[in-house]
């Protein structure tokens, strides 16, 4: 009953701000409510903490609130749009940190003067792939009345990690993974671990008997082994003159080739690598406001690390960047700075775990971590800043265009870090 009274006095306000609206806005708002009250949410699944070897403590909390412009200037989104919703990634429960639900997930959309908030934003999300993300899906009007911006809020809690090497080291090869691991075998975007160059490295850095060593030691040596091999510059960001637009990753395969790469770059090397040895492994995109160790703020931004699936205990968090130019002569045997244990681990958020939500092929005009449309057919990602115009596309079954002006989507990322959290999620029902 509670539930039926909040619905309806929503609805009376609703029908109140249609009245003020324009006719064109009003079929906006009251469908965009109408899907926001009817789509039943999943629930959340259960808190995931590791296994030993694997350990986390010292939760953390933190808000975190996500703002993206789209200067779209034109009457009617690109081709597509107006049937695509906005996607934003959330990973609800990892091993190392989980989404507050009692705290609500807030998603807001604005149309030019149109303003739409969903207070119970866990309704629109959907459990998708890769397995572990879900989707934020935000619907799109038919019209657009100015530009878009949608924002995110929610609460997440963050743990540092331990991982004690001798036992990993004990840990044999499974005859097949279990789990979510096991779908992180196979290529992805930016991640062609098919590839023979990834064979190629595999055998380079371990010899034709891939499972002579165990699965802790032989990632390690692969890890290794890339780190030695490829060049990385360090950025995460791939910026405008003054904003966030996306990431700043090319792929596996053209970083091996050119032999040099971003920080997002060196991650996706160590990851197809592993995955080409048999070791489920997966990139962790998130957000923070410290820098690589976490001993100072910085302002808030993306960072990117790696997790490889130990059998039976769970993810082991690795940071390339971190490690690159200090491991190269420590012994297997010996902990490594930026693997396993991990004390800063509590001041990064994890929001995904692809660059781009629902695949490379839904990016507007930058890579991710968010989606919608490409906002061109055959856009280059980025869309380069200082193009002057774009295609505008005016039918989804002709191939005419008009050439339209083109602005860049920006990103404003917040971090607001709470201190202490809590063990364990409250089991609360979206």
């Amino acid at each position: 009953m509670m539930f039926v009274w909040s619905t309806l006095s929503r609805m009376d306000y609703v029908k109140q701000t249609v009245r003020r609206l324009p006719i064109g806005s009003r079929f906006f708002l009251l469908v965009a409510f109408l899907w926001a009250n009817t789509v039943i949410a999943d629930t959340l699944p259960q808190d995931n903490p590791p296994l030993y070897p694997l350990q986390r403590s010292n939760p953390k909390l933190h808000d975190i609130t996500v703002s993206v412009g789209i200067p779209w200037n034109q009457a009617y989104p690109p081709r597509g749009g107006e049937t695509t919703p906005i996607c934003w990634p959330i990973v609800p429960r990892t091993n190392w940190a989980f989404a507050v639900n009692a705290q609500p997930l807030v998603a807001q959309l604005k149309n030019g003067q149109i303003f739409l908030k969903e207070q119970n934003a866990w309704r629109l999300c959907k459990p998708l792939t890769p397995t572990g993300q879900w989707e934020l899906q935000i619907p799109v009007a038919k019209r657009c009345y100015g530009s878009l911006t949608f924002e995110v809020r929610i609460r997440m809690n963050s743990f540092s990690s331990q991982l004690d090497e001798n036992a990993a080291a004990n840990i044999g090869w499974q005859e097949k993974w279990q789990g979510d691991s096991k779908s992180y075998l196979a290529p992805s975007d930016f991640i062609e671990s098919s590839n023979e160059i990834f064979t190629q490295a595999v055998h380079d850095a371990i010899g034709e008997n891939t499972r002579a060593m165990s699965v802790h030691y032989t990632a390690k040596t692969i890890i290794r082994y890339c780190l030695q091999k490829i060049k990385s510059d360090g950025q995460y960001e791939n910026r405008s003159r003054t904003n966030v637009r996306g990431l700043a990753v090319n792929g596996a395969a053209k970083t091996v080739v050119a032999g040099t790469g971003t920080a997002c770059d060196l991650v996706c090397v160590c990851v197809a690598t592993l995955r080409a040895a048999g070791i489920p492994a997966r990139p962790v995109i998130g957000l923070t406001n410290k820098n690589v160790v976490g001993t100072y703020t910085t302002e808030s931004r993306y960072m990117v690390w790696a997790e490889y699936a130990l059998p039976g205990a769970g993810w082991v968090p690795f940071d390339p960047k971190r490690m690159q130019g200090t491991v190269d002569r420590v012994p297997l045997k010996d902990p490594w700075q930026g693997l396993g244990t991990m004390q800063f681990l509590n001041t990064r958020i994890p929001i995904a775990f692809s660059f781009v939500v629902g695949g490379v092929n839904k990016a507007f005009d930058a890579i991710g971590p968010w989606s919608w449309i490409p906002i061109y057919d055959g856009r280059d990602l980025p869309v380069p800043q200082n193009l002057n115009s774009i295609p505008w596309f005016q039918s989804e079954n002709l191939d005419s265009y008009v050439l339209v002006p083109y602005s860049p989507s920006i990103q404003q990322l917040g971090v607001v870090s709470l201190g202490s959290g809590t063990s364990s999620p409250p089991r609360v029902e979206p």
